[in-house]
């Protein structure tokens, strides 16, 4: 059905209607995880993005050599923005789950603005990580395909850090302390993959002989 609708529709008007939806839906008091009702609306104007991606030749477009000099400068300008300012948005807009009503000392109609804002800034950084993903294999490359199971696990260890009080009270020691249990965990995770992989093609080679 949903497919459907994105195919009989004007790519502009759905990708509007998204975002139109994606901002109202913050007036509705639809809070926390529950069926991610309220992060699947946030969240559906990138996924509207996504599907249309490849009709649009969207990935063609956001390489050229100009856009992908505008797109850095401004994720440095965000970048050094958020952090002199790093309250200027306010992480429950980022987390997608709360409804404006739920945001501290905020008026519902600038935590509106605030999402907005998200959006934009989100695409910006989007198409900046986008540019800079080379082209070609390299060291990293190994490393880079197993990062999947980073973003799975990440919580937990996030967690057990927090409760476990691991991160201490510095702020520079305990964002150190994440990127290198971070890499270090990428390094143990692609081992075991690679282990899996070669037994499961020795397995095979066993089998046909």
């Amino acid at each position: 059905m949903a497919e459907w609708i994105l195919e009989k529709i004007s790519y502009k008007i759905m990708i509007t209607i998204s975002i139109i939806i994606g901002l109202i839906v913050g007036f509705i008091p639809i809070t926390g995880s529950t069926l991610s009702l309220s992060r699947t609306f946030v969240f559906f104007p990138f996924y509207v993005l996504g599907y249309y991606a490849k009709d649009l030749n969207l990935l063609s477009k956001i390489k050229s050599k100009q856009v992908k000099t505008i797109t850095i400068i401004l994720s440095i300008i965000i970048l050094i923005v958020i952090l002199e300012y790093n309250n200027i948005l306010s992480i429950k807009i980022l987390k997608g789950k709360y409804s404006y009503f739920d945001i501290d000392n905020v008026n519902i109609i600038l935590a509106c603005g605030e999402r907005l804002l998200f959006y934009i800034v989100s695409i910006i950084v989007s198409i900046t990580f986008l540019n800079l993903v080379p082209k070609k294999e390299s060291m990293l490359t190994t490393l880079g395909r197993n990062t999947l199971y980073i973003y799975l696990s990440q919580g937990m260890i996030l967690k057990t850090f927090v409760t476990e009080k691991i991160l201490l009270d510095n702020r520079i020691v305990g964002t150190l302390l994440l990127f290198l249990c971070a890499f270090i965990l990428t390094i143990v995770v692609t081992r075991i993959i690679n282990k899996v992989q070669s037994y499961k093609k020795y397995k095979l080679e066993v089998i046909h002989g």
